[in-house]
């Protein structure tokens, strides 16, 4: 019983006793003031035994449970981050901003919140693909999105630095010569000939001359190479459930209708042969696809040009469905002039002797004797196979490198003009991953990064999480 409960008993027996009569007054008082002695002290005794045990017990249970909880947290510490993380992340329903035709994707397509935020460039690339697969609706708007964009891509070039060709080198090292009487007094007064990347010089012209042979009586002259023009490259990244086989399928297609006859496709096994067959057939290419694709793990080593088809090589006649003589036979005896050459990651290394290489095979295959005029098509399925890869400062692979990426970067390298294409869901998972694709631009010569991957990759850190979407 609370104080105040036990004064309202003290006035109840006090008025009581007051009706009872004057005489017992005092003696009802000091009865009312020992009952409200006796239980005021009855209620504190009370709060003290009832109160105190009730907060021990639910600090006893606390700390039990504070001590269960604290091993649980440490346990699932990671998993909870991650689910927060997972919470964090938001999506939006995908179509594609700029394209306006084709038909919508089978399947719902979402993209990050935030790269959704970010306005897509400008389509000027038309395509001339056979108008029943955008109506019919072999490619979806979002496949044809990704050609649409990737044959856009295809029509720039990465920057390169302009290429100064002067006559003795430098004029400090002229005048170093001179000093030392190497250099006649009329070549002192000569100018240096500047010639830009874009400039076409006649072919007499005495900077781009080859050196005469030492003693041949005439001024020697010194040429730099101008470095190759490396045509820009696309990378498609979209997830599962988007169809990328059909998509790099139309790409193959948008290319042969343009007139480029010769493509390359690797990827991570011999099985998706045949899907590659199959994704060209859906879209209304089977002939083409029995007739003009090709495995070259299952080739023979050594050239595949005409001269093998007749005999002359080591190479065989291919042949089509049951046998059969195809079509390339029958117009110029070349049985492999034309067609989509298949590959995974393990052929693309595999070697009979040390200069007869799977890799030489394809690159005879793709442009002959000029492989820099090479424009066909080059994709890389589930490029992520080439991720481990280490670039020096010339942005050559080291030796920590993976013989997958040395075979990817170099096959890059020696087919300049190649219209490249990347194709993996899990390309970017790790930017150290992305050294390989060195035709998206993001760093070299004429970027924010011109020192290299290397350069690019600190700033990718630097910046953090939005750098890398």
């Amino acid at each position: 019983m609370s104080s105040s409960a036990a004064e309202a008993m003290a006035r109840l027996q006090a008025v009581m006793a007051a009706v009872a009569g004057n005489n017992n007054a005092n003696a009802a008082a000091a009865a009312a003031a020992s009952v409200v002695a006796s239980m005021a002290a009855a209620s504190s005794s009370a709060s003290t035994t009832t109160t105190n045990p009730a907060s021990s017990t639910t600090t006893s249970r606390r700390s039990s449970s504070t001590t269960t909880e604290d091993d649980g947290k440490k346990k699932s510490n990671q998993n909870e981050e991650e689910e927060d993380d997972e919470e964090d992340i938001t999506y939006t329903p995908y179509k594609p901003a700029k394209l306006n035709y084709g038909k919508p994707h089978p399947d719902k397509v979402v993209e990050n919140s935030t790269l959704s935020a970010v306005t897509p460039p400008d389509i000027t690339y038309n395509v001339v693909m056979p108008a029943s697969i955008i109506y019919e609706g072999k490619l979806s708007n979002s496949q044809l999105e990704a050609i649409v964009y990737g044959c856009q891509r295809h029509m720039v070039d990465l920057p390169k630095p302009k290429i100064v060709t002067t006559e003795n080198e430098a004029p400090e090292a002229a005048k170093m010569a001179a000093a030392a009487g190497k250099v006649k007094s009329e070549q002192k007064k000569k100018k240096g000939l500047q010639v830009k990347h874009d400039a076409k010089p006649q072919a007499d012209s005495p900077a781009l001359s080859p050196c005469p042979p030492s003693g041949a009586g005439t001024d020697s002259v010194a040429t730099k190479m101008e470095p190759p023009s490396y045509r820009a490259g696309f990378l498609l990244g979209d997830g599962a459930g988007m169809g990328k086989g059909r998509t790099l399928a139309g790409f193959v297609v948008e290319n042969i209708a343009r007139g480029r006859n010769k493509h390359v496709w690797v990827s991570v096994s011999s099985d998706l042969y045949e899907d590659a067959k199959r994704d060209l057939s859906d879209l209304g290419m089977e002939t083409y696809a029995e007739q003009n694709c090709f495995n070259l793990g299952k080739l023979p080593y050594g050239s595949l040009s005409s001269t093998s088809a007749k005999g002359k090589g080591k190479g065989k006649k291919a042949k089509g469905k049951k046998g059969k003589k195809r079509k390339n036979d029958e117009i110029n005896g070349d049985p492999y002039a034309e067609g989509v050459m298949f590959s995974t990651y393990s052929t693309l290394v595999a070697k009979k002797t040390a200069s007869n290489t799977r890799l030489e095979q394809l690159i005879q295959w793709c442009g002959g004797d000029k492989p820099e005029e090479f424009d066909g098509l080059i994709m890389f399925d589930e490029c992520h196979k080439a991720k481990t890869v280490e670039l020096d400062a010339q942005g050559n692979p080291t030796k920590k490198s993976t013989q997958t990426a040395k075979a990817v970067v170099e096959l890059q390298n020696r087919l300049p003009r190649a219209r490249v294409v990347y194709c993996s869901a899990t390309s970017v998972s790790e930017p150290k991953n992305l050294g390989f694709m060195s035709r998206l631009g993001l760093w070299g010569y004429g970027t924010e990064h011109p020192m290299g991957f290397s350069q690019f990759l600190k700033g990718i850190k630097r910046l953090g999480t939005g750098a890398m979407e």
